[in-house]
């Protein structure tokens, strides 16, 4: 029936969170495909029924993948598995066998093991079913509400609605779901908002515990911290004085926070959780998938050809943000992830965060410049859905994202040139 429970994607994520000493990585399509031959007489039921081997990402037939359908299933002990079939069976309840076996198609749970780790304390006791996964959508939905308050908390109205504007309408998202109704999906953004808000307001301790809590959950906020270092580090190569209390206090909140959530989610899962999920995000990163709006999947042809845009682009990033305030030079990192990695195009929704470029605060009428080439950038991607072709689509939301952070690094180029001694006592003040 209809519903606004997104099951493609929590068929996924609830049982890698729930059973993740199982499934771990690599074994939520196997253990799926092993739940279905159960009631079905065995896996020589099965065995032209594709699923995608998330050890390698290559799709192969359950015939094929026989021995690694049954490694799987003897992680589980009896009882363990009679509940996780329980489980599956809500799923498959509503999906249909159709959708739950057709959606193996895709690349499996991406998630770091801190994210899994917050839906483990949301999921860990509860079955399967419409009320627990609603839990997950209505925390999701406060953490953006909350994102949102941030914002205009330390910002002003105009930027949180612009802010929100471009969050509602950037379709960079789109790929026949809008991903409302999945759990925690947002978390990583929210975290995001939350640690820029604080470097403005300078509440370093807390801005550096949120900013690493948004890095350990998606990874692409780890970004935040490269951008950071120009404004930061800047005086080593000049005259002007370190901001000490700046540094040692956003080391004290990310490497203090950042550990405990390294131990907490390693003693939940085990140490090697990390280095499984590490070559998991690789192997995805690695290929270029047809919802990527990345750079590296449509814009260069040779991996020469990207590293050298990537390095000119950071140089002048870096360059343009070496007296920019600190939240300033932290929302420049999200400007980064269709750069330097390979993200399926619903990541780029964090591009709303730019918002803060602004000038709200500061009375600036060359402020809104900023504003301008993000709220431009959500009517261009309107243009990019005359298509029924998805990979013209994301192509030409890849030229719509170039567009828009070209505009902004320009903006940032000639702010730097012109006014270098205010935005340094901005900075450092």
């Amino acid at each position: 029936r209809p519903t606004f429970l997104h099951h493609y994607d929590m068929r996924t994520y609830f049982p890698i969170a729930k059973y993740f000493h199982e499934l771990r990585f690599d074994g939520v399509y196997a253990a799926s495909v092993a739940v279905v031959a159960d009631d079905r007489g065995g896996l020589h039921t099965m065995t032209s029924t594709p699923l995608r081997n998330l050890r390698d990402h290559q799709v192969r037939s359950v015939g094929e993948s026989r021995e690694y359908i049954e490694e799987v299933r003897a992680r589980f002990s009896a009882e363990r598995w009679a509940e996780f079939k329980t489980d599956l069976q809500y799923f498959r309840d509503a999906m249909g066998d159709g959708g739950f076996l057709g959606s193996m198609n895709d690349h499996g749970g991406n998630a770091t093991p801190v994210w899994f780790l917050s839906a483990r304390l949301l999921f860990g006791l509860l079955p399967a079913s419409d009320f627990s996964l609603w839990l997950g959508v209505i925390a999701d939905a406060l953490l953006v509400l909350l994102a949102f308050a941030a914002l205009g908390w330390a910002y002003g109205p105009r930027t949180a609605f612009i802010a929100m504007t471009a969050f509602g309408t950037a379709d960079f998202y789109m790929f026949g779901t809008n991903w409302f109704g999945a759990a925690l999906r947002h978390d990583w953004l929210a975290l995001w908002c939350l640690g820029v808000a604080m470097l403005k307001k300078e509440h370093f301790t807390l801005a550096g515990a949120f900013l690493v809590w948004a890095a350990l959950i998606r990874a692409f906020p780890a970004l935040t911290f490269v951008t950071l270092a120009s404004p930061l580090l800047s005086p080593l190569m000049s005259s002007k004085r370190m901001n000490w209390v700046a540094i040692r206090n956003l080391a004290l909140g990310a490497v203090g926070f950042g550990g405990a959530l390294f131990v907490a989610s390693s003693l939940m899962f085990g140490f090697s959780a990390w280095p499984e999920w590490l070559d998991k995000v690789s192997l995805l990163n690695s290929g270029g998938h047809v919802n990527n709006v990345a750079i590296k999947t449509y814009l260069v042809a040779q991996e020469s050809q990207w590293l050298l845009i990537c390095a000119v682009v950071l140089g002048l990033l870096l360059y343009a943000l070496r007296n920019a305030p600190l939240d300033e030079a932290a929302a420049f990192g999200v400007g980064l992830i269709g750069i330097v990695f390979n993200p399926a195009n619903y990541y780029l929704h964090c591009l709303f965060i730019l918002a803060v470029l602004g000038g709200e605060r500061e009375h600036r009428r060359s402020g809104v410049v900023p504003w301008l080439a993000l709220l431009g950038m959500c009517v261009a991607c309107y243009f990019t859905t005359l298509t029924n072709q998805l990979q013209i689509h994301f192509m030409r939301e890849t030229w719509v994202m170039v567009a828009a952070l070209s505009v902004m690094l320009g903006y940032q180029l000639v702010r730097a040139r012109l006014s270098p001694t205010v935005q340094s006592e901005k900075a450092h003040s």
